[in-house]
């Protein structure tokens, strides 16, 4: 029994170390913003490069999620799968918040931003079908706490502008 206490132990540590990793790029991530500079850039290449540095970040904070939510811990399990969609919701709003090159006409921008808010409806879905996923965990599992309350907030359409801070109070 012993044993089986002090590998517990050890697995909510590492589910919590791995958490807070992700959850302090976080801030760094939201603030990354998508801008355009100019007509040439305005095609899959120049979008690409523009969103090198957040997809970069999005795909270093999900592994510590990732990593945390395999611990099997049910708070960080919680808590890491809400923050996935939170992370995918935040790309949605980088997408359709894009920064267009000035000197566009009017029907180069409305075809711009057409064309941004398809793109961040894809991640807005994204993001609600990773949350709807941990729902049905919880479900399955019997997991009741703050994130799976959270979650359904989420799904109700309250995303928080300011993430969540972690479970103990630190951001």
């Amino acid at each position: 029994p012993h044993d089986a206490e002090a590998g517990l132990v050890e697995v909510a540590r590492l589910a919590e170390q791995e958490f807070r990793a992700g959850t302090a790029m976080f801030p760094q991530y939201k603030a990354v913003r998508l801008v355009i500079p100019s007509k040439a850039q305005l095609n899959a290449a120049g979008v690409a490069k523009a969103s090198r540095k957040k997809q970069q970040l999005l795909k270093d904070m999900s592994d510590h999620f990732t990593k945390a939510i395999q611990t099997g811990s049910p708070l960080y399990l919680a808590a890491a799968t809400y923050y996935v969609g939170l992370a995918q919701w935040e790309y949605g709003d980088f997408v359709k918040h894009v920064r267009l090159p000035v000197n566009l006409t009017a029907a180069e921008r409305a075809a711009a931003n057409t064309g941004s808010d398809r793109q961040a409806t894809q991640y807005y879905d994204a993001a609600r079908a990773t949350w709807q996923a941990l729902l049905d965990k919880a479900q399955q599992q019997k997991i009741d706490n703050e994130w799976v309350t959270r979650t359904q907030d989420a799904l109700a359409g309250n995303v928080p502008a300011t993430p969540p801070v972690a479970p103990g109070g630190a951001p």
